[in-house]
């Protein structure tokens, strides 16, 4: 990926979406292959203890779903190298 031209909003919105149009579809074998998904645990933020996944209250204790996603992708386009390109995705319940 080239540096955006500048900083400002638009030009940083470009440069991502010029990122993800390079990238290669996949088949559902490849999704699977590469892609994970979790849950968070329990830890601190800014020294206040906060809840994992199943310990917030709207979550069941025995919840399978995933919370924490990510998923492997390869980029095309030869500018930016054919290097993996990692797209995570992960919201804690109680964040604002």
């Amino acid at each position: 990926m080239e540096p955006p031209i500048s900083f400002d909003g638009d030009a940083i919105r470009d440069q991502k979406v010029r990122v993800l149009q390079a990238i290669k579809p996949m088949d559902d074998e490849e999704i699977i292959r590469n892609s994970v998904r979790g849950q968070y645990g329990s830890g601190f933020v800014e020294g206040t203890p906060v809840p994992g996944y199943r310990e917030e209250p709207s979550v069941g204790r025995d919840s399978a779903t995933g919370d924490v996603r990510g998923t492997q992708a390869q980029r095309g386009e030869l500018a930016l190298g054919g290097r993996a390109l990692l797209l995570a995705r992960w919201e804690a319940h109680g964040a604002a």
